[in-house]
């Protein structure tokens, strides 16, 4: 049987926040780091910093490569169940400080919710 992903809440990609609303974030995340029902990812702004440093002849990859750099961290939770997925979306609308971020994008289907904000 096909299992459902759902992505929940939503992406934060951290680009220069206030200590505030850090915590706030880290909060939210460090409250499921061991909670096996979701798989957490971090990538932390030294990796972020590494790749930036990869040299190539790609011209594609030169235009990324300053914005990538500038990136201080990518937060994803996701979760093969429906309804943790619709809990935990609905808990981190009323925990993170959503009013401080710009919403980048949104993607929502009948199984699937995701938010990138920045």
């Amino acid at each position: 049987m096909k299992k459902t992903l759902v992505l929940l809440p939503f992406v934060l990609l951290l680009a220069a926040v206030a200590p505030a609303q850090n915590d706030a974030i880290n909060r939210f995340f460090n409250q499921y780091m061991e909670d096996e029902r979701f798989t957490v990812v971090f990538i932390s702004p030294k990796m972020f910093s590494l790749v930036s440093k990869i040299s190539t002849d790609d011209e594609e990859w030169e235009k990324y490569r300053e914005a990538i750099g500038g990136l201080t961290g990518l937060r994803v939770l996701t979760s093969d169940s429906i309804s943790n997925g619709i809990a935990l979306y609905k808990e981190a609308l009323n925990k993170v400080p959503a009013g401080e971020y710009s919403e980048l994008l949104t993607v929502r289907d009948s199984q699937e919710n995701v938010r990138i904000w920045v």
